[in-house]
């Protein structure tokens, strides 16, 4: 079943100066004019390649920052497998920035507890992870996937989301990127991002460069782990007498601990079917009882694990998946892949007008420093939890130790990961709620001090992209005088103690004095280059970039 939005088709797009996108490289689309304000003067522009939960939570950011952005997706519609996702307050800020808290509590149902169960369906302990909302602000809580998907795609402007369009490989460059996608289209831009899963298009170039260039750690060019099987689904609305569980306020997450057995496919559905389950209810009921209840939409996912070293390298680097993918039985997968979007987009909003490579690459390495550390925490935990449900001795040791110290073992994890609340510096600032203050967030702090450098001292501020009318821009060109692409708007006042945090980290500080001093010069070398240039230059298309950087075929 598709509950997806109708397929939004391929567009050929004319280049004019408004168009940020081009997909179209035909001699006869160029233009004949091609005004300054297109070679140096505007915002990076970023391609997102991958319509995943973190590859949209990228997309609003960047929407609400004014950035301007496209999202590749290369299938025609949506289509989730009907699995559910955990969240809990670590990503509750963030849909309290986007407004989409309150419409994902509807469809939320919290969870306080994991149990496990033996195939007798005895319970052998339970995790309980006690009150969250007062340390934290919020409790554990499951949402299907599909509603948290429909969620962010519903906040992105529809011309932003381009489907059917697979990206095959990209070509580097010092000054863009150009995407080479399956239907022969090219597509140039500022900045790649590649969130298109396990097995990224955008990784596997990216690896490959490196490797060409010696410059791939041995690590990242082993096999991916394929660790796990699984049957995902969802039933249709089940009877509350037939299944108590559901009428409990609270979400029942629970494991089975079964014997070792291969399954296939529909073959892994009827060999499961008397498979015990635990309802809450009389009787004996087995997995059949929920697999008569369950549509069509029920599938066998293979799931990987894998925590890559490089994420990055130039104007390319990974989101979510496409550099870490942990196993499902940690329930972190979303959450990280969102954590990833706020740091990457506050580095992004943070970078100069007149980028040159190096500001963004000191932001991409940045972001991976901030990453990484919660990353391995978390990639350690789902091999706990995945242990849990293991037949191995290691898995024992794991059960035993759940078991006889389960109330540490869930503090200990919980406290660990709850800690990290990130939000968007660049809008309104939302408050810990919570007896546990949120860790320290470099990127949060780095863009606010950015920020006040561009003059919004004791203010907070949404950044807004504005672009010219038709008529000043032809005056602008008219007068050889770039007009202005973007302007910062103050809008709220800010928390002051929040920019202390910009200092807690020397290598951050180390990119504030960098950027300023690559800002400068790379202000006066554009301005020199373009006073250079002579007027004809900029009114013709060429073929092949010159070195007075002269506009591309696709230019995003």
């Amino acid at each position: 079943m598709h509950t997806s939005g109708p397929e939004v088709p391929s567009v050929t797009i004319n280049i004019t100066l408004n168009a940020p996108f081009v997909t179209d490289t035909r001699q006869e689309l160029r233009p004949k004019v091609v005004g300054p304000q297109f070679i140096e003067t505007q915002r990076p522009k970023v391609l997102i390649v991958g319509g995943s939960i973190g590859g949209l939570a990228l997309g609003v950011l960047l929407q609400k920052a004014g950035v301007e952005f496209l999202i590749l997706e290369r299938v025609p519609y949506f289509d989730h497998a009907d699995t559910a996702i955990f969240l809990n307050s670590t990503t509750q800020k963030f849909l309290k920035q986007i407004d989409a808290w309150d419409e994902i509590m509807t469809h939320a149902k919290f969870t306080k507890s994991i149990v496990v169960a033996n195939e007798d369906r005895k319970v052998e302990y339970a995790l309980e992870f006690g009150d969250q909302i007062s340390l934290f602000g919020s409790n554990g809580y499951i949402v299907p996937r599909r509603i948290l998907h429909n969620i962010l795609v519903s906040r992105i402007e529809r011309r932003n989301i381009v489907m059917k369009k697979r990206v095959l490989s990209y070509i580097p460059g010092d000054r863009y990127v150009t995407v080479r996608c399956a239907s022969g289209d090219l597509i140039t831009c500022d900045i790649l991002v590649g969130a298109d899963g396990v097995y990224s298009a955008v990784r596997q170039t990216l690896y490959h460069e490196l490797e060409a260039k010696g410059l791939l750690p041995s690590k990242d060019s082993e096999e991916i782990i394929l660790s796990t099987v699984s049957l995902v689904g969802q039933t249709i609305p089940l009877d509350p007498e037939k299944f108590p569980s559901i009428k409990d306020e609270h979400c029942h997450f629970m494991r089975i601990v079964g014997d070792n057995k291969p399954y296939s496919a529909m073959d892994m559905a009827y060999e499961v079917m008397n498979f015990p389950i635990i309802t809450g209810g009389p009787g004996e009921p087995t997995m059949y009882d929920l697999l008569k209840k369950t549509t069509v939409s029920m599938k066998k996912v293979v799931l990987e694990e894998k925590l890559f070293k490089t994420w990055h390298h130039g104007r390319v680097v990974l989101l979510g998946n496409a550099c870490h993918k942990m196993n499902p039985s940690g329930g972190s997968g979303a959450t990280n892949a969102i954590h990833d979007a706020i740091s990457l987009a506050n580095y992004i909003v943070s970078l100069p007008h007149w980028c040159e490579q190096v500001d963004i690459e000191h932001r991409f390495k940045a972001y991976q420093d901030e990453r990484m550390p919660w990353i391995k925490e978390s990639y350690d935990s789902s091999k706990v939890f995945k242990g849990m449900v293991e037949k191995s001795f290691k898995a024992t040791i794991i059960r035993l130790c759940s078991k006889v110290m389960n109330g540490i073992v869930a503090r200990n994890v919980m406290m660990k990961m709850g800690a990290n609340r990130p939000q968007a510096a660049f809008l309104e600032y939302v408050p810990d709620t919570g007896t546990v203050p949120s860790a320290p967030q470099p990127s949060y702090a780095f863009t606010k001090e950015i920020l006040d450098d561009w003059g919004l001292n004791d203010t907070l501020v949404d950044v807004t992209l504005v672009q010219a009318q038709a008529t000043n821009s032809k005056k602008a060109m008219d007068s050889e005088q770039a007009p202005s692409s973007i302007e910062l708007v103050a809008q709220r006042p800010m928390n002051k103690e929040l920019i202390k945090m910009a200092h807690a980290s020397s290598a951050h500080a180390d990119i504030v004095k960098a950027s300023a001093v690559v800002s400068a010069l790379s202000a006066a070398k554009s301005a020199a280059q373009l006073a250079a240039v002579p007027k004809s230059a900029l009114e013709t298309f060429q073929d092949t970039p010159s070195k007075v950087k002269k506009p591309l075929e696709n230019v995003i």
